[in-house]
């Protein structure tokens, strides 16, 4: 009798780990960081604006497409570097640590395609275009059903020569909808 009760206890606390948690969100949400030159040896001011959706099966593991904006700017001698990036992406999370009764962490990691223009100023039409590949990385923390905040690093990869020669570290808030 009392194996009887242990199984159905750990039957029913098991069905209750993996049972569906079905939220599925449309978010919107922005950021800012820095822009990591490697070939240039300088760090540029980055912003972004980014949205998408939340596929989330049970409340510790998420997927999220979103599609990406990204701009840095950074005074270089008598002009201006401007890089603009436009990418698709998709990032799986595992939130693992519970902090309150709302607010979960973990880490994402997560990869991407997209493009990018270096430019000397806004307006310049001839700047160097490049098609990327991007790696994602970092710490995500649902601070609520609606509200998330998360500390990454992007890694593009220049498909043209295959390397990399910039590193984006972000901090961003989005909206749930």
């Amino acid at each position: 009798m009392k194996k009887i009760i242990l199984t159905l206890l750990a039957g029913v606390i098991a069905y209750s780990a993996t049972s569906k948690y079905e939220r599925h969100n449309i978010f919107l949400g922005t950021g800012v960081g820095i822009d990591h030159q490697v070939r240039f040896d300088d760090y540029a001011f980055a912003w972004n604006i980014f949205g998408g959706y939340e596929f989330k099966p049970m409340r510790q593991i998420g997927t999220m497409a979103y599609v990406e904006s990204l701009i840095s700017i950074k005074p270089y001698e008598l002009t201006t570097r401007v890089i603009t990036q436009f990418s698709i992406n998709i990032d799986a999370s595992l939130e693992i640590l519970q902090i309150s009764q709302s607010a979960r962490m973990g880490p994402y990691l997560g990869v991407g395609f997209g493009y990018a223009n270096l430019s000397t100023t806004l307006e310049d039409k001839t700047g160097q275009n490049k098609a990327l590949f991007f790696t994602n990385a970092g710490l995500q923390m649902n601070v609520d059903e609606s509200n998330v905040v998360r500390l990454g690093v992007k890694i593009p990869f220049d498909l043209g020569k295959v390397h990399t020669d910039a590193l984006q570290v972000m901090a961003s808030y989005a909206y749930k909808f």
